[in-house]
């Protein structure tokens, strides 16, 4: 999956109200997927967290990327 499939993603199943927003946590999957890890207890990263757990991604749990270039193709991503 891609930053901008996960920004299409989170606008078109109304996740958040604008582009920015979805921006927002985008970058955090980003991030993610380049190995960064999160300190939980945030207020911020849990919205993020909480966004993203909606549309199948979970930033708690290491990246692996063959996980999700299986669900794009199952998706005909």
């Amino acid at each position: 999956m891609l930053f901008k499939d996960v920004v299409s993603r989170l606008l078109s199943d109304g996740l958040v109200s604008s582009v920015s927003a979805a921006h927002a946590t985008a970058s955090y999957f980003q991030l993610w997927k380049e190995g960064e890890t999160f300190d939980l207890g945030k207020s911020a990263v849990q919205v993020h967290r909480a966004r993203l757990r909606k549309i199948g991604i979970d930033i708690k749990k290491p990246y692996i990327e063959e996980v999700y270039a299986s669900s794009d193709e199952c998706r005909g991503e």
